[in-house]
């Protein structure tokens, strides 16, 4: 259940608070009361701005916070505070409120040092499983071309079986690998001049067999003319594929999956949209922000098909937000799905 929290006052501490309560789960801001509208804290928190006693009274008939944080020494504020006590919300002075964001900093330090430990084990333990799963691999395919000696077509339809288990654990490997890149800053962009054009196309190409496996209808709506983009190559494509498989897993046989990309200007910026629609199952509103969310999945239950280990689109995200871009999904169930992406024109910065 979240803390409902009012602060009133606006000055460096309040700031850290914020900072440290944000980071935090179960803190949820409701307001923040300061006459001052230059303040650092009322610039920090872009939320309900309080700067007049009667905001401040709205705010606690309608809101009801459960906590009030009070760090200003104005006595229309103190006045009305000392009414409040004999209702049920606790409020904080001064001095308690550097020693709750004490606590919180040290929570979040220590929240830190665990995040890096997982991390740290997550890329020693991928590491260590590749060597194996491509001798493995690299055995299966000599049994399956007939290197090893005659095969029956019983045994080709197990070994085929293995083959797919075996790329999608290699899958799984690879984006615990990605994940623990990006998350200790060693993941690097190599950025060249590309053809969103020419990237979409091959892309198309290698999952038609997935496609036609599933029995759906992939259309591109591309026009001629789009700019070339400053990026990687390979980590887009990665995007891309992602989504068009996500695309293909949840839209019933028969459905459409539709490619489009187009140039955009965003306060003066240009930007290449990329979107991939599709008519699948949809997804509920509430569970749109667990998607991109690292090891979060959707109840299994809405879906025709077994999920991974919900890291694919956290990688996505992040490998589209380190180009400058954003990701994003609209969707309602049973009305399909559309996956978007942007990339800056310009983007060798």
């Amino acid at each position: 259940m979240n803390t409902r929290l009012l602060i009133i006052g606006g000055d460096e501490r309040v700031v850290n608070l914020l900072k440290a309560l944000r980071e935090l789960r179960g803190i949820k801001l409701e307001g923040l009361c300061d006459k001052r509208e230059d303040s650092p804290g009322m610039n920090y928190a872009r939320k309900i701005a309080l700067d007049t006693y009667t905001d401040f009274k709205t705010c606690i008939s309608e809101k009801r916070p459960d906590i009030i944080i009070n760090t200003s020494g104005c006595k229309k504020f103190q006045k009305a505070l000392k009414d409040l006590k004999k209702r049920d919300i606790k409020i904080i002075d001064l001095k308690t409120a550097g020693l709750l964001l004490d606590i919180a900093s040290e929570e979040i330090r220590s929240k830190k040092e665990v995040d890096k430990m997982k991390t740290e084990f997550i890329s020693a333990t991928s590491h260590e499983l590749r060597t194996p799963l491509t001798a493995i691999k690299e055995s299966v395919m000599l049994v399956l071309d007939g290197t090893a000696g005659k095969v029956s077509p019983q045994q080709i339809r197990f070994l085929n079986i293995t083959r797919k288990n075996i790329n999608r654990l290699a899958e799984l490997i690879n984006n615990l690998l990605d994940i623990s890149k990006i998350e200790s800053g060693r993941l690097k962009l190599k950025k060249e001049l590309c053809s969103i054009s020419g990237l979409v196309i091959y892309t198309v190409r290698s999952m038609k067999p997935l496609v036609r496996e599933n029995r759906l209808k992939l259309k591109l709506d591309i026009p001629k003319a789009l700019p070339k983009v400053y990026c990687d190559h390979d980590r887009v494509e990665q995007v891309l594929l992602n989504f068009v498989d996500n695309a293909a897993k949840y839209t019933p046989a028969g459905g459409n999956i539709n490619i489009k990309a187009s140039e955009l200007v965003v306060k003066k910026k240009r930007f290449m949209q990329i979107s991939v629609r599709d008519t699948g199952i949809g997804i509920a509103k509430k569970d749109i922000p667990k998607l991109f969310i690292r090891f979060e999945q959707l109840d299994k239950s809405l879906t025709r098909r077994p999920g991974g280990a919900g890291l694919g689109l956290a990688i996505c995200r992040k490998l589209i937000e380190m180009h400058g871009g954003r990701v994003w999904v609209d969707s309602r169930p049973g009305g399909g799905s559309i996956f978007s992406f942007t990339l800056p024109v310009d983007g060798r910065k």
